[in-house]
């Protein structure tokens, strides 16, 4: 059973690069993963759609030999993002038999490799895992640059009323069951200058994501291809690829990479 990846992406000439480097990564493992790109309203000519029906009116989904586009009839801003995920997670989850689903965006990368070995070992229900950004009520919050799920926590999430007035990770962590399995999934960030291992530690060779986000994005695409190149031809190690890179390193409390390694139960209170 193929996994699917939604990637939130707009339609620009910057993130046409980050959209390369994705069909390039997942490419390799097609066997195991769908990409899908999540636009909104398109702003060019789409030619060889299919019309689909959602809750915005007529949308349009372009199916290729190495991913498909879904383009919802809404205004592609930084507000509408929590539609895009909606609506694209809804769509899939209709026309795929998927067990898990991958909600990201353009700019993170993922080493696929080793996410194809996890899936084996991922709890069957109730799963909500990604990047850990803190402790909230109780519970582990996960970054929106990543979102692990099961199908019954994609399923529980759409049948929730929301109201749109925060970041679209917050409305998503408010949404997940009472009760669900979670975990740490180890990022490295390419910020400005400095690379930081996000809830990890230094030398951490099972990173399995990777954001990229400096103030300059042909940048970040051309390092992301980069790393992608290293990482599926195995050229050299994960901690030799940053080194080189002459950047300022930092780990951000290792300590979370412990306590937040393996699937554990939570419970809002």
């Amino acid at each position: 059973m193929r996994t699917p990846i939604l990637v939130i992406i707009t339609d620009n000439v910057i993130d046409e690069k980050f959209k390369n480097v994705w069909i390039d990564n997942v490419k390799m493992y097609n066997d195991k993963f769908t990409l899908w790109f999540v636009y909104g309203k398109e702003n060019r000519t789409i030619e060889n759609y299919i019309r689909i029906e959602t809750v915005f009116g007529d949308s349009k989904v372009v199916n290729n030999d190495t991913h498909n586009e879904l383009y919802i009839n809404i205004p592609d801003t930084f507000e509408n993002i929590i539609f895009k995920t909606l609506v694209s997670m809804s769509y899939v989850l209709n026309v795929t038999n998927c067990n898990y689903l991958i909600r990201t965006n353009m700019s993170t990368l993922l080493n696929l490799d080793k996410f194809e070995k996890i899936f084996n070992n991922l709890p069957k229900k109730n799963l909500f895992a990604g990047p850990f950004i803190g402790n909230i009520n109780k519970r582990p919050w996960i970054s929106g640059t990543l979102f692990i799920m099961s199908r019954d926590t994609v399923e529980y999430i759409l049948s929730k009323p929301f109201v749109n007035d925060k970041n679209e990770d917050i409305i998503i962590n408010t949404l997940v069951p009472d009760e669900f399995v979670s975990f740490n999934i180890p990022r490295l960030d390419f910020i400005q200058d400095t690379v930081l291992y996000h809830k990890s530690f230094i030398g951490n060779e099972d990173i399995l994501c990777f954001r990229f986000k400096t103030s300059d994005r042909l940048y970040d695409a051309t390092l992301m291809n980069d790393l992608m190149i290293s990482l599926g031809q195995h050229k050299e190690t994960l901690t030799h690829f940053v080194s080189n890179l002459g950047l300022c390193i930092r780990e951000e409390m290792p300590v979370y990479q412990h306590v937040y390694n393996t699937p554990c139960i939570y419970k809002s209170y």
